[in-house]
């Protein structure tokens, strides 16, 4: 904005009107007191007194610049509302301002964070209905099973899988694409049928494959399928390489392996997965579940300074009992260690689940003193 020019017509109306000063003193006496204090003695100066008279004049010059740029905003604010008036008259300043408004509306919105993706380790209520999907991790190292809730009364069927299956947002979920809407699902009862296009296996490689074998079981041993059957195309059968010819995949649900976490960022959320190779018992798949496993971003599910609980088995029910070493102050950790072992017990083929040694009542969701039903699905999907 450029400097506004004073002529002097303005500068003597603002000097007319600053606050008069009035002295009451004759000549003869103001020349009386100059010739006074002429003939006395000069004395060293003092720094305070010409202190205060730099403070002094420092005042009476900011008082001027703000009561000429009083002046000015108020010469300013007039021409402005005779301007403005004059647009009004026109009508357009109105949708100018609408526009502004809802350019800073958008403005506001896009700057918005994205709702953070919600992902809960267990799904308990059985009546509910759910799809399973097995997605790979980026690296093509470990499948992570994710549970998706649907709105229906009757049965969960293949159409249900690929419908879910094309709605999955792998990158919020820091995931690979899921091999599954790629397939062409369909099942005669409670037999499934999943067929892949002539050569789909092709350039997989040994990591590929298992990949492959491993999404289908995360998909379909969660749910009640007696079998899936393979075809490329009309023949029945996939070739998987090293893995071999395979005409089927085994939904059975008791893979008796652990279960550790897995977060691919700090900006995604913690999943359950079952640990890359089974174990003859639950108390060796315990041990597992307090090691991190470097080469594919796995993380003890059982914190190390946690002591390995010790494992019993009463009327078909896994009892967990803890010693001292337990840290009910981290709650995040306790429930996903508790989980854990709850998908571990599950995953040998048993339902219930008891926990002892842990002196709190509650662990989120879970009443840590009452026994247990082993979960139905793990990582749910809050699809908000």
């Amino acid at each position: 904005m450029s400097q506004e020019k004073w002529n002097e017509k303005q500068i003597e109306e603002i000097l007319s009107q600053m606050p008069t000063i009035q002295d009451d003193r004759t000549p003869q006496q103001i020349y009386r007191l100059i010739e006074q204090q002429v003939s006395k003695p000069q004395k060293k100066p003092w720094v305070i007194p010409s202190i205060a008279s730099v403070a002094a004049l420092f005042i009476i010059v900011i008082f001027s610049m703000s009561f000429i740029q009083q002046q000015k905003i108020q010469h300013q604010s007039s021409e402005s509302g005779t301007h403005d008036l004059q647009q009004k008259d026109d009508g357009t300043p109105y949708a100018k301002s609408e526009e502004n408004t809802e350019e800073q509306a958008q403005l506001f919105e896009s700057k918005e964070a994205e709702p953070e993706l919600t992902v809960q380790p267990s799904l308990q209520n059985e009546q509910k209905k759910f799809v399973t999907i097995g997605v790979p991790d980026p690296e093509a190292q470990i499948v992570v099973p994710l549970t998706y809730l649907i709105d229906k009364k009757a049965d969960v069927t293949v159409e249900d899988i690929k419908s879910v299956s094309t709605t999955i947002d792998e990158k919020k979920l820091g995931l690979s694409d899921n091999l599954v809407e790629q397939m062409e699902l369909s099942q005669e009862g409670k037999q499934a049928k999943v067929t892949v296009p002539e050569g789909y296996t092709a350039n997989f490689g040994s990591t590929g494959e298992t990949i492959f074998q491993l999404s289908l079981e995360e998909t379909f041993r969660w749910l009640s399928y007696d079998k899936v059957e393979l075809y490329t195309e009309d023949t029945k059968g996939v070739e998987l390489g090293n893995l071999g010819y395979y005409v089927e995949i085994s939904p059975d649900s008791a893979k008796q392996k652990g279960y550790v976490t897995y977060q691919p960022s700090e900006s995604h959320p913690i999943y359950l997965v079952p640990t890359p190779t089974p174990f003859e018992t639950i108390p060796s798949a315990i041990e597992a579940m307090k090691q991190d496993d470097g080469p594919r971003s796995l993380k003890a599910s059982i914190p190390k300074e946690v002591n390995a609980p010790k494992v019993s088995i009463e009327e078909n029910t896994v009892v967990y009992e803890f010693d001292s070493t337990v840290n009910i102050d981290d709650v995040q950790s306790l429930r996903y260690m508790l989980y854990a072992l709850m998908f571990t017990a599950k995953d040998f083929g048993y339902k219930m689940v008891k926990f002892k040694g842990i002196n709190i009542p509650e662990v989120g969701e879970l009443k840590v003193n009452e026994i247990q039903q082993a979960p139905t699905a793990p990582n749910v999907v809050d699809p908000s």
